[in-house]
């Protein structure tokens, strides 16, 4: 028993020796076109206001200034004042009972390090908020939401979101080292092995019946012939 549990912990030590696995990565930037962010009024003003939205691409580039900026209701203050380049002023839109968005489109995907957003006056605190990134404009990516994140207040540098693309691993699959085909076996030394059990049978009968142990080695070769 101790010599088969040995034997097949050894195969499968062999097996899992000759399989091949592609570890899981997070590859850094994201393939983006399209960055939408919601708002549901904030703290100082009853109103919506994005003071600026940069986003970052692999080279360094702010890719978003001065493309277009459109949103889910009317601007009071255009759209485009939120990807100027200036802290100096901001895309605003009336607050409502639900919360509204701005998207800006890059006219273009880029892969996209990061996105930094100054959405209102430093440590004032915006609700509701969610960043959103798409490749197409149909189907979105939330890369922040404040209501698993929470409301925190907001900060002079801006709301930094780093991006990566996680890439998952494959079905591992394994690959066996290529084994010799059985080697076939002669019939004829088939006949041979079984004509030498034969022979031993009839010897050990002989011996039995001249020693008076006939009956006790005819029960022992029936059995061991079952």
């Amino acid at each position: 028993m101790i010599k088969r549990i040995f034997a097949s912990l050894l195969i499968m030590a062999l097996l899992a020796s000759n399989i091949n696995y592609v570890s899981a990565a997070t590859v850094p930037g994201m393939d983006i076109r399209y960055v939408r962010d919601w708002q549901n009024g904030y703290d100082a003003a009853a109103t919506n206001r994005w003071i600026e939205i940069y986003v970052f691409s692999d080279t360094g580039e702010n890719v978003a200034i001065n493309k277009q900026a459109t949103g889910s209701a009317s601007f009071t203050l255009a759209g485009n004042r939120a990807i100027d380049a200036s802290l100096t002023t901001y895309a605003s839109m009336a607050k409502q009972a639900d919360p509204q968005y701005i998207t800006i489109d890059l006219a273009q995907t880029y892969k996209v390090m990061s996105i930094k957003i100054n959405r209102t006056p430093v440590n004032t605190i915006a609700h509701q908020t969610k960043t959103e990134v798409s490749v197409d404009g149909l189907n979105w990516v939330t890369i922040d939401d404040s209501s698993v994140s929470g409301e925190v207040a907001q900060p002079a540098a801006g709301f930094i979101y780093e991006l990566s693309t996680y890439v998952p691993d494959p079905t591992p699959e394994p690959t066996l080292e290529p084994t010799d085909p059985p080697v076939p076996v002669d019939p004829e030394l088939i006949d041979v092995v079984n004509d030498i059990k034969q022979i031993g049978i009839y010897i050990l009968a002989t011996i039995a019946f001249t020693s008076g142990m006939f009956p006790i080695v005819i029960f022992f070769v029936g059995k061991k012939a079952k």
